[in-house]
């Protein structure tokens, strides 16, 4: 599951993100969300969110190799604990920002409360409550 929500900031808009693999830890953990603005410009050793063209992932890794082939500049990541950078380079156009801080654990929290067993309990357990005392209301008017 990754959660887009675009919050409107001084800065411009910040989009979040839930960080799904261990790639970037220790920096960022499993189950974080991420915290993500567009910059006018990007750094080595900064931390980027894209969605790359070869698949339908996003992507937080880091920058690891900023490159200028045929007039086109090219960003080579690798993620903190990957042994190896990424192999398909990343283009300006396919970088949704740099993160700018996460919450550790808060989507581990976050889907844990919107996942399918807490929404029965939260939900189907009151209304069960409910539809039972109300039967049971009516059990005795109608003796």
């Amino acid at each position: 599951m990754i959660i887009i929500i675009s919050l409107p900031f001084a800065a411009g808009p910040v989009k979040i993100f839930n960080v799904e693999s261990p790639s970037m830890e220790p920096t960022i953990n499993k189950g974080s969300y991420v915290f993500v603005m567009k910059q006018p410009s990007y750094s080595l050793g900064d931390i980027i969110t894209f969605k790359s063209s070869q698949s339908t992932l996003i992507v937080t890794h880091r920058i690891v190799k900023i490159e200028k082939i045929f007039n086109t500049i090219f960003i080579t990541t690798k993620g903190d604990s990957n042994e190896y950078p990424d192999s398909n380079l990343v283009s300006l156009n396919e970088i949704l920002g740099k993160v700018v801080f996460s919450i550790p654990y808060l989507g581990t929290c976050v889907s844990f409360i919107f996942s399918y067993r807490i929404i029965s309990l939260t939900f189907y357990a009151p209304l069960g409550f409910i539809a039972g005392k109300l039967l049971k209301d009516l059990y005795f008017l109608s003796n």
